[in-house]
């Protein structure tokens, strides 16, 4: 099994040292230790005493022999092999010791040595012996191959001077011995040999079959062997009647078994307690409490008194039903029949208060069976700290964890987790952690469920690193994670962005043979789509495919979102079509998307012709969708629209919430219509629905970018007055309106009090600072608070790198403070950058990733691509490694350069350093080759990327259909394409195929229409 990034050198040892073995064979080899010194001392020392003639009188013997296990015996035995008969004798000697006790393995090793020699004796009262020593299923094992050597040897007559003489209370002893192990197997064999041995059962050894084969439910076999019980001339007892009851009470066939039950009498069998108390459980498991109750009381008529376990039955019974008062006056009638309540029975009553919640009524229960002398158990233990974690009484419940510690109680791995579960539910990871510790250092080991739980704490509190460490720990320890386990390991790296990460945790679960589900890989496709890779989230479609899981709605609703995020709106339609053909039923929050996108890309027409047509889908628009496309009018001037699709909702009660409103407002104050947006505000106010600080900002922002710096200002006031506290939002626009003034004191002021009320300060804060410091020609300042900024949690872009640009080029050209607006990336000069860098490094700033790739981005925008290559060297020079970032910057600009060669390069070396190039970078690519004629070349490139690992249906909408034959209306190279990928026999969705039929078709008509007929 493979396991996380081993953190020590140990595991490289094993690895390099022994022969492969898998995980829990790993576990055992590494727990396993040679034989201590003063063990292989012991051994030795009683052998040279047993070479002695008097070692039965030694004193030295006699002092070793507390020392000496089963095991130590049997290894001793074997030295004496070639004489039997000291071999018996010292096995006779150990025998009589108070402080030994002989365990099988000596039985089967003496037993043995006398099998192979000639010794005369009868090994019958040794087999006996060996029997009675039998403690484990492993025990009894040994014990019945043993004398299947025995009689393998000797059968009832003498041979190689050992003599054996099975017999019928051998055989029921033996199988006594297996049924109560629950052996059913070995108990076959040994009926078997009792035949064999042709020694007939008695009643004894049917019913003791009969009560095996009841025990598990298999009243088949139960009833065959009471077939032969009666065939052989004999008569059930009860003992067999109480046991067929029970085989039935098992099955829950309880009115056959009140049948045998009332049937008892008239077949010669008196019932007794145990008749009883079988049936009641049974009733009681059956749910039919009051006839339980009801044979109860009926038990005098057979003269029989309930004992312990009758009460015990009947109680978790009435627990059960929740009748815990009934439940309780029974308890408490216990005394007066001459019964003590013991730990079952009290344990009982404390898990039926427990599962109502009534903890405080258990832990009465607890005392009063203390005072009464009863101690409580383990199981007392788990359920109260079991209930108490429940309720969030983690305080008590870890101080009875730790009372139960202290009272030695082996407590188990349920108990804890029920802790770790606890603490994990209150997001309190050190607690959790320290209680796993606890259950180390008491030596309970933990399962992968108390694992589990455990990870799943640690990633909710973002420590994943901790995280991983428990993972690889029970990796270690043989554990065998499941789906669960490592879910919160993928969900907390999806959620940080850190995809790499979250894919080797799926490669993990891999390797050691855990499939991930469809929800798995639906936390994948959610993290790269939010990511802005969704040509990654594509691809994982296909290997869900090809491990036979189906995507489900979310999977194509997290598809689609991450499509219209990267402005891919045909290729979202093209997957809602999917959906519906997938014989799903679009849902309103995938119409909401596809709504929104439209708007964001100012395609309103379009947005409200799709949101008309949900009528006829049964789709109800709701609040967040009319208010997806109120903001998309809005921001395109259609107010009039947006005010009446307000008045819609209202005629359909889908009432405008704060978001709604804060649209319009946002909208009229952009169109000037500020005394609009302040009755809207009003209507606001009496529909019930409060403002936020967004909805004020809005306002104050637009009176601040038209100088109505005192009107900004009483609506900050009048916010703070409706109990709307101001966010960085709120803050920042004032701080843009200080700045702009030349006010940096004031902009100041406003970080403090930003600071004061715990508003930290975001990218677009501390970018209009520093142009601000720029405009004032104080770089210094504007330095300080770069440095700040590398040290906050906020996610650095251009925008910061061009402000300082802007301004180290004006001051080079002599221009601080000009209003002159300049697009800097043509301008600036290589000099410039190189500046920023040094005063970078002057005022303690990193060059990182981030610096480069907005700078490379920057020129890349401007097709200044040597400058941009310039600094892709520096960058490596530095140590740094381009990311995908980096590439797909300079692979743009090559393809609008028509530098198709070292584009192609590009996404090669991208490749070889493991990361998938852009889908677009590929199409901007083929279809630049395409233009230029260089058909063979953008054919070759083709070939290429369809082994890659893209999704082929993303290939043909992106590449083929969108680049090659929308961009470049190349109808013929399309169809080669398509050609390329039938050769190769790659699959596409028939979906996709009347995509590019359609295409095609559409093409060779505007041909046609463009150069007629």
């Amino acid at each position: 099994m493979r396991r996380w990034r081993p953190s020590s050198s140990t595991s490289h040892l094993f690895a390099s040292s022994q022969r492969p073995f898998s995980s829990s064979a790993a576990a055992v080899a590494v727990s396993i230790e040679t034989p201590s010194p003063p063990t292989s001392h012991i051994l030795s020392e009683v052998s040279c005493i047993l070479n002695r003639r008097s070692w039965h009188r030694s004193n030295v013997l006699r002092k070793l022999v507390p020392s000496l296990t089963g095991h130590h015996v049997s290894e001793l035995l074997k030295g004496l092999s070639s004489d039997p008969k000291k071999a018996l004798s010292f096995f006779r000697w150990m025998d009589g010791r108070p402080d030994y006790r002989h365990t099988v393995e000596s039985h089967a090793t003496l037993i043995r040595i006398l099998l192979k020699s000639k010794f005369c004796i009868n090994v019958f009262k040794l087999v006996v012996s060996m029997i009675k020593s039998s403690a484990s299923a492993e025990d009894v094992r040994r014990a019945l191959s043993t004398i299947r050597a025995v009689r393998r040897c000797v059968s009832g007559r003498r041979r190689f001077g050992v003599s054996f003489e099975p017999s019928l209370w051998l055989y029921n002893s033996m199988l006594k011995l297996v049924t109560s192990f629950k052996m059913i197997g070995e108990m076959k064999d040994v009926f078997r040999h009792m035949l064999e041995d042709e020694i007939f059962p008695d009643l004894l050894a049917y019913n003791t079959i009969i009560k095996a084969y009841c025990d598990g439910g298999n009243l088949s076999e139960a009833k065959k062997c009471l077939k032969d019980l009666v065939n052989a001339g004999l008569r059930p007892d009860t003992f067999t009647c109480n046991s067929l009851i029970l085989g039935l009470c098992v099955n829950l066939d309880v009115d056959k078994a009140c049948w045998i039950f009332l049937m008892m009498p008239e077949n010669g069998c008196s019932r007794n307690i145990f008749s009883y108390t079988i049936l009641i459980q049974g009733l009681c498991r059956k749910n039919q409490v009051n006839e339980a109750f009801v044979l109860f009381s009926n038990m005098k008529n057979d003269g029989c008194s309930p004992n312990i376990h009758t009460y015990t039955v009947l109680i978790n019974g009435l627990c059960k039903e929740g009748k815990l008062e009934v439940a309780e006056k029974l308890l408490n009638e216990m005394p007066s029949r001459g019964l003590s309540p013991n730990t079952v029975t009290y344990n009982t009553l404390i898990d039926g208060y427990c599962k109502l919640g009534k903890i405080d009524t258990a832990l009465g229960i607890i005392d009063l069976m203390e005072s009464n002398g009863c101690k409580s158990d383990a199981y007392t233990y788990s359920t109260m700290i079991n209930c108490l974690c429940k309720e969030h009484r983690l305080v008590d419940a870890e101080t009875m964890l730790h009372i139960g510690i202290k009272n030695g109680l082996k407590l188990n791995a349920i108990v804890y987790t029920s802790l770790i579960d606890g603490y994990s539910k209150k997001r309190s990871a050190n607690d959790a952690t320290r209680v796993l510790n606890l259950m180390k250092s008491n030596s309970c080991k933990p399962d992968i469920y108390t694992y589990s739980t455990l990870i799943d704490c640690l990633c909710k509190d973002d420590k994943l690193d901790d995280a991983q460490i428990w993972l690889d720990m029970a990796l270690r320890e043989g554990l065998v994670p499941n789906v669960v386990t490592y879910s919160p390991l993928v969900y907390g790296y999806c959620r940080k962005g850190k995809m790499k990460a979250a894919l080797e945790v799926i490669e993990l679960m891999e390797s050691n043979e855990c499939k991930p589900n469809t929800w798995m890989y639906n936390l994948l496709i959610q993290g790269f789509c939010q990511s802005k890779h969704v040509h990654k989230a594509m691809a994982l479609l296909t290997k869900m495919r090809n491990v036979g899981l189906s995507p489900n709605l979310l999977t194509y609703s997290l598809l689609i979102h991450g499509q219209c995020n990267e402005g891919q709106i045909e290729c979202a339609f093209r997957l809602l079509k999917l959906v519906e053909d997938g014989g799903f039923v679009p849902d309103l929050y995938i119409y909401s998307v596809l709504i929104g996108a439209l708007c964001k890309n100012g395609e309103t027409e379009s947005a409200l012709s799709l949101f008309n047509s949900l009528n006829d889908k049964g789709i109800q628009a709701n609040t967040v969708m009319y208010s997806e496309l109120i903001d998309g009018l809005c921001k395109s001037g259609k107010i009039e629209i947006a005010q009446s699709l307000i008045e819609n909702m209202l005629s359909e009660e889908c009432l405008p919430d704060v978001y709604t409103y804060s649209s319009l407002i946002d909208g009229l104050c952009k169109e000037n219509r500020f005394v609009e947006s302040l009755s809207v505000l009003e209507d606001m106010l009496q529909k019930g629905v409060m403002p936020t600080a967004a909805t004020y900002t809005i306002l104050i922002d637009d009176r601040l970018k038209r100088g109505e710096y005192e009107h900004a200002k009483t609506l900050f006031g009048q916010m703070r007055s409706k109990g709307c506290q101001p966010n960085v939002f709120t803050y920042t626009v004032f701080i843009r309106f200080y700045c702009s003034q030349g006010q940096m004191d004031d902009a100041e002021n406003i970080v403090m009090e930003m600071k004061k009320e715990a508003v930290s300060p975001d990218l677009t804060t501390y970018t209009i600072l520093i142009d601000g410091y720029g405009n004032l020609g104080l770089m210094d300042e504007a330095f300080s608070l770069l440095k700040q900024l590398l040290g906050s949690n906020c996610q650095l872009d251009h925008g910061v790198y061009f402000t300082i640009l802007k301004h180290l080029s004006r001051r080079k050209l002599g221009k601080v403070g000009s209003d002159e607006v300049v697009d800097v990336w043509k301008l600036v000069e290589m000099d410039t950058v190189l500046e920023l860098f040094d005063e970078m490094i002057k005022h303690g700033c990193t060059l990182d990733i981030i610096c480069y790739n907005s700078i490379i981005s920057g020129f890349c925008k401007v097709e200044r691509i040597e400058e941009a290559k310039i600094l892709f060297s520096q960058m490596k020079e530095r140590g740094l490694n381009p990311n995908e970032d980096t590439y797909t910057f300079l692979i743009s600009s090559c393809c609008n350069l028509k530098l198709y060669n070292e584009a192609s390069s590009l996404i090669n070396s991208m490749f070889e350093c493991g990361y998938l190039p852009h889908i677009n970078s590929c199409k901007l690519l083929i279809t630049g080759l395409c233009n230029e004629g260089m058909l063979n070349e953008a054919k070759l490139r083709f070939l290429g990327i369809l082994e890659m690992g893209y999704n082929l249906d993303e290939i043909v909408w992106k590449i083929v259909i969108d680049g090659v034959l929308k961009e470049g209306g190349h109808v013929n190279v399309c169809s080669e394409m398509r050609a390329i990928m039938q050769e190769k026999r790659c699959c596409i969705i028939p979906q996709t195929f009347d995509f590019l039929i359609e295409s095609l078709a559409l093409e060779v008509n505007e041909e046609v229409n463009l150069n007629g007929p």
